[in-house]
């Protein structure tokens, strides 16, 4: 795998279940590791901790998959990629499917999509939407 193709960035927001939740990328390419291959240096607030992960999301050359984009028990693990550039889709209720919004991705879910709510990164409160799309509708006024 190579970091240029990888899902992780610096000041991203990433969940690891084994190491204490919700934690944030500070650094990639770090060379302070003592294994090379391990350069994703991650601060896990709970714990008041570092963890160093190679570029799989992992802590060990032997462990699971474990650094996630999204926060995971062990049914729902995933290391999906953002939908786009700006993590946007379209999406609308199911009352007036001519009325789309602008929302960010958070994260698919048994064939829904959940996006920040009111686009706050910070938001811990997700909406849920049945309808969406990642391209603009013909009919999306801004």
């Amino acid at each position: 795998m190579n970091l240029d193709k990888n899902v992780f960035r610096v000041n991203q927001k990433v969940f690891d279940y084994f190491n204490g939740g919700w934690g944030e990328i500070l650094s990639i390419n770090d060379k302070s590791t003592v294994d090379s291959s391990f350069k994703i240096k991650v601060y896990f607030h709970r714990l008041k901790k570092y963890v160093y992960y190679n570029e799989e999301g992992r802590w060990s050359k032997n462990s699971p998959r474990t650094l996630s984009t999204t926060e995971y028990t062990l049914n729902n693990f995933t290391q999906t990629p953002p939908i786009n550039k700006y993590n946007t889709v379209y999406v609308c209720n199911e009352k007036d499917k001519n009325i789309w919004y602008v929302r960010i991705f958070a994260r698919f879910e048994f064939g829904k999509i959940y996006t920040f709510e009111n686009g706050n990164f910070d938001s811990d409160r997700m909406e849920c939407w049945n309808h969406w799309r990642i391209e603009k509708p013909k009919n999306f006024k801004h």
